[in-house]
């Protein structure tokens, strides 16, 4: 009797601890606005600071909402309003066997920093296609089954559509698309005029000002994709750093002269550089804990 005890004992702490590692989390809410939910096997609620994630987890946001998540291998993920996506698989699954960290996005604006697994590892499913992600920071926007917009920080991602064919992004501030079979390179943001700079803004709110974010989701890079350059061409300084010619006084001392044209008229000083846009673009000024509203792009 006490062998037969002593086995059933046995054979449910095997089976705790089977639970136990089933359910262990796969990462925690580090910061969360209103209007975010978490459906965990069917039961849906409110997700809070401090609360685990797990896999298999759908997240979605209203329009004032956002989650930001911290996986337990220092994947960063930021869910933007508006957005829902879900864990398809992670890294070290319930069971202890190795997978790979799949997220599958259906719509909205997100941000992913990659963590330490190795970076084949990871990998971002939309309805329009694949991101293959090799070490990387970037935001991207997924408009259903109709485009994946992704804005590249730093790293390389691959981009590959629904019929296979694939583009990759290596630069900083690198722009890509893929959707209705096709994936491509759209260049450089950062040297895209202000209109579409501007238009780009209300798509990566996070590239427009990052903060509502916690610190560490944001991104250094970030703020040099979508906001205004500074306004000087390469030779600006070439042509207007240059000091005054100076002419010799009769007491010996030297005097800045204007420049004179061959006409001998005298020509009128360069005009003051323009004042660089301020972070957050268009969108400085409009701040709140509303991603998604306070971009006010539109004034």
């Amino acid at each position: 009797m006490n062998r037969l005890v002593k086995s059933l004992a046995a054979a449910l702490f095997v089976l705790s601890g089977i639970g136990a590692a089933v359910s262990a989390p796969a990462g925690t809410a580090a910061g969360v606005d209103p209007e975010a939910e978490i459906n965990s096997t069917g039961s849906v609620r409110t997700l809070v600071v401090g609360e685990d994630v797990f896999l298999g987890d759908l997240i979605r946001t209203g329009t004032g909402g956002s989650a930001q998540i911290l996986f337990d291998d220092g994947t960063k993920l930021v869910v933007g309003p508006g957005s829902a996506l879900k864990i398809e698989d992670y890294l070290l699954r319930g069971d202890g066997s190795a997978g790979k960290m799949v997220i599958g996005a259906l719509a909205g604006t997100f941000r992913f920093v990659t963590g330490h697994a190795e970076k084949d590892r990871y990998r971002i499913d939309t309805p329009s296609g694949t991101i293959g992600i090799r070490g990387t920071e970037f935001d991207f926007v997924v408009d259903g089954p109709k485009s994946t917009r992704v804005l590249m920080y730093s790293g390389t991602t691959e981009l590959c559509a629904r019929t296979g064919e694939c583009s990759e992004l290596s630069e900083a501030c690198e722009l890509g698309e893929m959707g209705k079979g096709v994936s491509t390179s759209l260049g450089q943001a950062n040297a895209l005029d202000r209109a579409e700079r501007k238009a780009l803004r209300r798509l990566f709110v996070y590239g427009a000002t990052q903060q509502p974010l916690v610190s560490s989701f944001r991104l250094k890079q970030a703020s040099s994709c979508l906001l205004s350059p500074l306004p000087f061409s390469p030779g600006f300084f070439k042509t207007h750093g240059k000091r005054a010619p100076t002419q010799v006084a009769a007491d010996g001392k030297g005097t800045a002269s204007p420049t004179s044209t061959p006409s001998g008229v005298v020509a009128p000083a360069p005009a003051p550089a323009p004042v660089p846009e301020p972070e957050g673009g268009d969108c400085a000024g409009h701040s709140d804990h509303n991603p998604g509203n306070s971009q006010n792009c539109s004034h």
